[in-house]
């Protein structure tokens, strides 16, 4: 546990951006580049990471798809799920209506260039310059802590 917490704080401490460009489909099969982190509308990017079979990522799926209009932030939800799964996260983000982009990293290469490990959830929260400012792995993170980290910004 004390070695995971010196990872995380390590991490944090890192100067990290995103610019390397990893080709991902959306869930309707369109073409998205993770460098686009950096090229987005609003200046604050929050990507999160989940999958179909965490239940709860999907409640605070849902609750972020109620609060994050308030955030001047684009927000990306990344699906780790198989590719397999694909066509049930699609059904699944269909169901629920949620207004945020949702990627497909079923290769995990995306999950790998930001060291997602097999735990999710994981959230980050990048600058308008694409650096890393919040990492946060675990179910604890609220929408209200992401109101504050955005705050700071």
């Amino acid at each position: 546990m004390k070695q995971r917490v010196f990872i995380t704080i390590l991490l944090l401490s890192l100067t990290f951006t995103i610019d390397a460009q990893i080709k991902l489909k959306d869930i309707y099969g369109n073409s998205v580049n993770t460098d686009t982190i950096v090229k987005m509308e609003r200046p604050v990017v929050i990507t999160f990471f989940s999958a179909l079979w965490c239940n709860p990522c999907l409640k605070m799926l849902d609750k972020i798809n109620d609060d994050y209009i308030y955030w001047n932030a684009e927000f990306i939800a990344v699906s780790v799920d198989e590719s397999r799964y694909n066509h049930l996260v699609k059904r699944k983000i269909e169901e629920r209506v949620w207004d945020f982009s949702i990627w497909l990293d079923s290769d995990k290469k995306f999950a790998r260039m930001l060291s997602v490990g097999a735990t999710v959830p994981v959230t980050f929260i990048f600058d308008a310059k694409g650096k890393l400012v919040c990492r946060k792995q675990d179910y604890s993170l609220t929408t209200e802590e992401i109101s504050r980290q955005l705050d700071k910004l």
